[in-house]
């Protein structure tokens, strides 16, 4: 799970003159990735308890050793990082 940081939503794109147009589109970008995570951690939640109730099992992640939301998930969360680099400056 990523930290508090990472996953706020208090960094939102506002417009500030004096602001690069890059942290701009960062923290624009950045607001669209963290509602990305959450819908991909609860598509995931929900694909595991529907797995769970049908006695089945992921094929990708018996196969790969994760899943395709794990893998989007970290993609997710490894962008969510790049963009708070770009936005600290």
């Amino acid at each position: 799970m990523l930290s508090t940081l990472e996953t706020s939503p208090e960094i939102v794109a506002t417009i500030d003159p004096r602001e690069p147009r890059a942290v701009f589109e960062a923290r624009r970008n950045r607001s669209h990735a963290v509602a990305l995570l959450r819908s991909l951690e609860q598509a995931q939640s929900e694909c595991q308890t529907c797995l769970a109730e049908s006695h089945r099992s992921d094929a990708m992640q018996s196969v790969r050793g994760e899943s395709s939301l794990d893998v989007a998930i970290q993609s997710t969360r490894d962008m969510i990082r790049s963009l708070d680099r770009v936005i600290a400056g």
